[in-house]
């Protein structure tokens, strides 16, 4: 009973986390892509440089990436793990 309880909490973690990333991810997706096209086009002859905030939001998007793809772990080993214990 004890163990289904730390694993239910692992899975409600995990869920969490997952939501938590998206929201992450979309925030700074949506901020960078709103200050993209606004650049000016003398900055195209530069190449592809980007400020340091376009850089954080680059970061930022990727810190949300990792937050999901840990809490789908965090929900993917317990879910085998009771799905195993059920089956013996």
């Amino acid at each position: 009973m004890i163990i289904q309880c730390v694993v239910l909490l692992v899975l409600i973690g995990g869920i969490a986390l997952m939501i938590k990333g998206h929201l992450v991810e979309h925030h700074a997706y949506v901020q960078l892509g709103d200050s993209l096209p606004a650049k000016k086009m003398e900055e195209a002859d530069w190449g592809n440089l980007l400020t340091l905030e376009e850089e954080n939001l680059f970061l930022n998007s990727l810190s949300g990436m990792r937050m999901k793809i840990i809490g789908a772990l965090l929900i993917a080993i317990p879910a085998s793990i009771l799905i195993l214990f059920h089956i013996h």
